[in-house]
C-alpha cells in the first residue's frame, strides 16, 4: 500500500474536491460533478496505515469474496464490518479506504471514509467504522452529519456504524473461512437445501447426507455464509445449530 500520497490541492473556495487513487494508482482530484462519474468501488486505498507493536487497533488485509481482491483494514472492528458487507447480498462491490474528501461546506473538514460500497441497483454508499464509544463524541456526530448531506449530493446512501453483536461477530467471522466456494458442491449442496426444508442440525446434516461428514460440513457452512441456508447467528453455532432452507419472499 502506498503510505506516501501527495497533499491534496488546497482552496479557500466554497468547493468540494474528492482524491482518489484509480485501479492503476494513479491520482485524481475532482469536484462533485465528476466524483458522479468515478467508480470509487475500483480505487485503490488513498492513504496508508501504520504498523507498530504498540499501536492498539489491527490493521491487516481481507480477502473479500465480493470482489475477489485483498482489502485494506484499519482495525478488526473495521474487518468485522467488511465481512458483514462481503456477506450481504445486495452488495456488489466494496472498496476501503477509497477518497479524501476536502470540503468548504458548513466549514473547512477533510475525511477519508472507511468503505465505499455499490449496491445491486447501482447506487453507492459510503460506510464509516467507529468504536460505539465514540459514537457519541461531536466531532463524530459533526463529521457524520457533514459525510451523510455530501452523500445526498452525490446521490449515494450513508452510514456511521459501530456495535457489532459479539456472538454475531465470532459467527461470521467462523463462516467467512468458507466464503470461497467448494469445488463439486452442487449436488451436495442441493441435497443438503432438500433436507433442511423442515429443518435440521449441523450435526444430522454430516451423518446423513453426502459420503464425507467433514465436506458436507464445509458446504453446510459455505450456504450459511451464502444464506442459501440459514441459522440463528446470535446463538453459539455448533453440531446442534438448526438450519433451514432459505425462504424467498
Amino acid at each position: 500500500m502506498n503510505a506516501s500520497v501527495t497533499p491534496l490541492r488546497r482552496t479557500t473556495q466554497p468547493v468540494t474536491l474528492i482524491r482518489y487513487l484509480d485501479h492503476t494508482g494513479a491520482e485524481h482530484v475532482v469536484n462533485l460533478d465528476e466524483a458522479k462519474e468515478v467508480d470509487f468501488e475500483h480505487t485503490r486505498p488513498v492513504r496508508g496505515f501504520t504498523y507498530s507493536s504498540s499501536q492498539w487497533h489491527t490493521p491487516g488485509w481481507y480477502w473479500c469474496a465480493t470482489t475477489e481482491s485483498m482489502l485494506a483494514y484499519e482495525s478488526w472492528l473495521e474487518r468485522n464490518w467488511l465481512v458483514i458487507c462481503d456477506r450481504d447480498p445486495d452488495i456488489v462491490a466494496i472498496s476501503t479506504q477509497p477518497m479524501e474528501v476536502d470540503a468548504h461546506t458548513d466549514g473547512h473538514w477533510q475525511h477519508y471514509p472507511d468503505f465505499f460500497t455499490r449496491h445491486a441497483d447501482g447506487h453507492g454508499e459510503l460506510v464509516d467504522v467507529k468504536h460505539p464509544s465514540k459514537l457519541d463524541e461531536p466531532d463524530v456526530i459533526t463529521q457524520a452529519r457533514r459525510t451523510g448531506a455530501l452523500c445526498r449530493k452525490l446521490g449515494w446512501g450513508y452510514r456511521l456504524v459501530g456495535h457489532i453483536d459479539t456472538q454475531l461477530a465470532r459467527n461470521l467471522n467462523w463462516l467467512a473461512g468458507y466464503r470461497r466456494p467448494l469445488s463439486d458442491q452442487d449436488d451436495l449442496a442441493a441435497r443438503l437445501a432438500h433436507v433442511a426444508v423442515y429443518g435440521a442440525t449441523i450435526d444430522a446434516l454430516a451423518a446423513h447426507v453426502g459420503d464425507d461428514p467433514a465436506f458436507t460440513r464445509a458446504v453446510t457452512y459455505h450456504l450459511l455464509w451464502t444464506g442459501d441456508l440459514t441459522a440463528d447467528l446470535t446463538r453459539p453455532l455448533n453440531g446442534w445449530t438448526t438450519v433451514h432452507i432459505r425462504r424467498t419472499p
